[in-house]
């Protein structure tokens, strides 16, 4: 149970020698970041409780998230740095320090901290030609999902660093992306399970009238470390480069029948991957 305490609230912190980590403290976790459409040298801070410590229904953040176009300035689309969570650490570190000692930048930095997740407002990441497949499309979907799909399209739209994001694009596909050094992956599967279970009898949300919670958190970038952030995009764009992805969807088996058999199910992937990497490698 102690695992479920290290998915929301938490957040690895960039550091010379060995990442620090935000631990969750529940009187500071009481609001999600929202990054939306790669203008993440903007980000907004969405409480989702109330002054008096009750959750806000799920009308009311509805409401407040629809009020996000209206917000959005033309002029945004600047120097962004979501992609500098995917950068190498050790020279994610020192740009994050000279970012975060700026004083103009606590406000940013604490939003996304002490946030409970981040909830990241994509753009559209997908191939629409005559030619494209159902499995090309998942593909899209599963590398938007993994790494943001490059610097042109969602990665700056990310904060890796973050434990859990939530990802939603504009035709409503949505998934996870998860940073499981505090805990393993099982939990989060479980979590998402109860929330396709919770989707399955939530009623449709109703726009409402109210005045918008958001609030603005604006970065200053110094001229001296533009330079480096440029060169982290072209190396991130590169490890994107490198990394493919095919869904390839197995009807024969799965974990009802591990559970039946009283298999490991770990045990079953990690045969296939070595069978797969003996078979197409060796």
């Amino acid at each position: 149970m102690d695992q479920y305490r290290k998915v929301l609230g938490i957040c690895r912190i960039p550091a010379k020698s060995i990442d620090r980590l935000h631990l969750y403290k529940k009187d500071d976790h009481r609001h999600v970041a929202v990054f939306y459409r790669n203008n993440v040298n903007i980000i907004y801070r969405l409480p989702v409780y109330d002054d008096q410590g009750n959750k806000l229904s799920a009308e009311v953040i509805y409401t407040h998230l629809k009020k996000l176009p209206d917000l959005q300035e033309s002029d945004e689309k600047q120097t962004l740095i979501g992609h500098l969570t995917a950068d190498e650490r050790q020279l994610w570190a020192p740009i994050y320090e000279q970012l975060s000692s700026i004083p103009e930048n606590k406000n940013l930095f604490d939003t996304i901290n002490d946030s409970l997740l981040v909830l990241c407002l994509d753009e559209s990441y997908q191939s629409s030609n005559d030619k494209t497949t159902e499995q090309d499309n998942q593909k899209f979907v599963g590398l938007n999902f993994l790494h943001g799909g490059g610097t042109k399209n969602n990665t700056a739209n990310r904060w890796f660093d973050k434990t859990l994001q939530v990802i939603v694009g504009p035709n409503g596909y949505s998934g996870l992306n998860y940073e499981h050094s505090l805990a393993e992956g099982g939990i989060i599967t479980t979590l998402v399970d109860y929330a396709l279970d919770y989707c399955k009898t939530a009623v449709p949300l109703v726009h409402t009238n109210q005045p918008s919670l958001l609030s603005k958190c604006r970065i200053v970038i110094p001229k001296e470390v533009e330079q480096s952030i440029i060169e982290s995009e072209k190396r991130v764009n590169k490890f994107i480069e490198n990394c493919d992805l095919i869904v390839h969807k197995y009807p024969e088996y799965g974990k009802d029948f591990a559970k039946q058999n009283k298999l490991s199910i770990d045990a079953i992937i990690q045969v296939a991957l070595q069978v797969a990497y003996f078979r197409c490698v060796l």
